[in-house]
């Protein structure tokens, strides 16, 4: 009954969809004389990708993202995310993630701007995204 129970566990797990999360982020920096800002950062999580969990970093807020980039994924070897956004510098675009079986594609919609949050350098917002 063990091995049935497995069996069932795995298949479910491999035809699981894979899922992403853009949010808007922010990377502590210290400058001259000791002032601190923040660099603006889009994080894309992954979830389910080659059974890993990671964040692909790319720099810049999340509705300023244009052109074709590629990122790799945090603590998963082999995982790329690329992000193919439009040339209106709004976020708005096709976001690949390499998967199992090549690449997984998503519509990323829908991308506001940055809100600051009471901790530094956080912030709530970022882009939508509906697997293809």
């Amino acid at each position: 009954m063990k091995f049935i129970s497995l069996t069932i566990a795995a298949i479910a797990a491999s035809t699981a969809q894979a899922v992403i999360t853009i949010s808007h982020g922010g990377l502590p920096v210290t400058g001259p004389s000791g002032s601190t800002g923040c660099i603006p950062t889009c994080y894309v999580y992954t979830n389910g990708h080659r059974g890993c969990e990671g964040r692909a970093d790319f720099i810049g807020a999340c509705n300023t993202r244009n052109g074709d980039t590629v990122r790799p994924v945090g603590g998963c070897g082999g995982v790329d995310v690329r992000w193919i956004a439009n040339a209106d510098g709004n976020g708005v675009g096709t976001m690949q993630v390499q998967g199992t079986n090549g690449w997984d594609e998503f519509d990323v919609y829908q991308c506001d701007s940055p809100t600051p949050t009471s901790i530094r350098c956080t912030y709530d917002g970022g882009c939508d995204a509906d697997q293809i």
